[in-house]
């Protein structure tokens, strides 16, 4: 028992570090993102109208989010003050990467539960915890708490599949309950927070359909029977819970918030191919391009093709049961699944495709090619004779490779288009401000900010200085770190909006143009004009 006990607190320590060290650099900026300084300049009663700040959380519980609502009136309000103490968001930031090696510890209970080799199981759970979305949530103080909501989801999934498949064969009916009442709670706290996140729970019922196991029994029957009943019990709980919470503060959906029709049931599906599905089979590259896409694509589609058949041939040539091909049929409708919340609630005119999403469908989408890659290894193995040991050997290692490769490649993508970007924004600001003197601007009548043309079409490299507030927030920010007491006016300039603009006469007008900023920090090549995004 006292050696169980260290050996977990071993493998979770070891987790930890590696993810600690793999989003170092999150910890050590000097930066709030470009969604951050939205939530903090309602301190500054000057800068903006507070009341927008007030509609905007709302919004977000119209959304079905209050959780989420919370956690930011909290941590921007009583928490983080960026004119006192930028540094507090490192600390948040932290308390995100610490939460990632949480996950990642669970992740790998869960595929110890059914039975997946020790090495494969630490290495899905890294592999998981170094996804796109993951960078993102812990990159941003704003979307730190989406960790949790991760966190809880897969939870969730624990306690269920310790519940049925528990090997000391205390699985009574009181037992089974109480696991699945606890469970239904933690997977509705995680919808409370964000949706797309919790999906997570869907993802995990991959799992027990992907083991090397030719007896599809009772007990795995039993399993999804009382998982889909929690699940789908749970998310209808969730429904009348923002309902209710609808109702009381008057409000009508947002237009996320709005359900589609029947009518626009075809071109949801096209659309969910064409962007959440692309997207998410581009797994670790956070530019999405069609020719990875596809690469991947067929990876799982030729091991899943080849389970199929094995799965046939099985049935036709040593009698097994149909029963043995149910799980080729389970796995479909959860892909779907994972991402229901933006399929039946996202206005397509407004969508931004956003890696945040994504997470349920990427984690559904490693875990399927995790399973394809270990039935075209049987493929090698029956053409070559190979035995069991080395094949297994050989997977391990194209694990390993693919994890040490996937963990430096997102402490880059971190560093560069999170901390490192954004701590160089900050500094270019102060730069300016300090090569015009505070003397001059003391003088001026205002400060312009014009605005980047270019961005990304996801989160990693968008500038703080791309909104209103980011670049109003910003320049205050920087003049409050130089010492310098003022209340200028500052203005944000889009030559986008406005292609005539142009400086008003009076002379004592001070520009900050970004654009410059931009082409010395990143490649605006890589980037798309603002408005093709909307």
């Amino acid at each position: 028992m006292k050696t169980n006990i260290l050996l977990s607190s071993a493998i979770l320590l070891l987790f930890i570090i590696i993810l600690f060290l793999t989003y170092a650099p999150v910890t050590r900026g000097h930066y709030l993102s470009a969604e951050d300084y939205g939530y903090v300049w309602v301190r500054k009663a000057k800068t903006v109208n507070s009341q927008s700040y007030i509609d905007n959380l709302r919004e977000i519980v119209w959304e079905g989010r209050p959780l989420e609502t919370l956690y930011t009136y909290l941590i921007f309000n009583k928490y983080i003050n960026a004119l006192r103490s930028i540094e507090a968001a490192n600390t948040a930031r932290l308390i995100g990467v610490i939460g990632t090696g949480l996950l990642a510890y669970v992740m790998f209970l869960i595929f110890k539960i059914n039975r997946f080799r020790t090495d494969h199981a630490f290495l899905l759970g890294i592999l998981i915890c170094t996804l796109p979305p993951i960078q993102t949530y812990v990159s941003m103080v704003y979307t730190v708490i989406f960790v949790f909501s991760v966190l809880l989801s897969a939870l969730s999934a624990l306690i269920l599949f310790k519940a049925v498949f528990r090997e000391d064969k205390q699985n009574n009916t009181a037992h089974i309950t109480i696991s699945v009442l606890i469970a239904m709670i933690l997977f509705i706290i995680s919808l409370n927070i964000y949706q797309p996140t919790a999906m997570i729970y869907w993802a995990m019922a991959v799992t027990p359909l992907i083991i090397k196991d030719e007896n599809f029994t009772k007990k795995r029957l039993l399993f999804f029977t009382i998982y889909f009943s929690a699940g789908f019990a749970s998310m209808l709980i969730y429904m009348g819970i923002t309902k209710i919470i609808g109702l009381q503060l008057n409000a009508g959906l947002s237009y996320r918030g709005a359900f589609i029709n029947r009518g626009e049931i075809y071109e949801r599906i096209i659309w969910f191919i064409n962007y959440p599905l692309y997207g998410a089979l581009n797994l670790w590259n956070i530019f999405p391009a069609k020719r990875v896409a596809l690469f991947v694509s067929i990876l799982i589609v030729s091991g899943m093709l080849y389970g199929f058949g094995h799965a046939v041939f099985q049935i036709i040539t040593k009698k097994k049961r149909w029963i043995f091909l149910w799980r080729h049929f389970i796995i479909l409708p959860l892909i779907p699944l994972s991402f229901l919340p933006n399929i039946l609630a996202v206005n397509l005119n407004q969508l931004v495709p956003l890696h945040r999403y994504l997470i349920a469908l990427e984690i559904i989408l490693l875990l399927l090619l995790y399973w394809s890659l270990i039935n075209i290894a049987d493929i090698f193995k029956s053409a070559f004779n190979f035995s069991a040991n080395p094949q297994n050997k050989i997977i391990s290692i194209g694990l390993i490779t693919l994890t040490v490769i996937v963990t430096f490649l997102a402490n880059h993508n971190v560093d560069k288009y999170f901390s490192d970007l954004h701590t160089k924004e900050l500094k270019y600001i102060k730069n300016i401000i300090q090569e015009y003197g505070a003397s001059n601007l003391s003088k001026a009548s205002c400060v312009f900010v014009i605005k980047p043309d270019k961005h990304s079409l996801y989160e990693f490299g968008v500038l703080s200085s791309l909104g209103d507030v980011g670049s109003t927030f910003m320049v205050r920010l920087a003049l409050y770190e130089l010492g310098i007491n003022s209340d200028i006016q500052v203005e944000p300039i889009s030559f986008i909006d406005q292609p005539n603009w142009q400086l008003p006469k009076d002379s004592n007008v001070f520009v900050i143009d970004m654009r410059k900023f931009l082409r010395q920090a990143l490649n605006p090549n890589e980037f798309v004009v603002y408005k093709e995004a909307l």
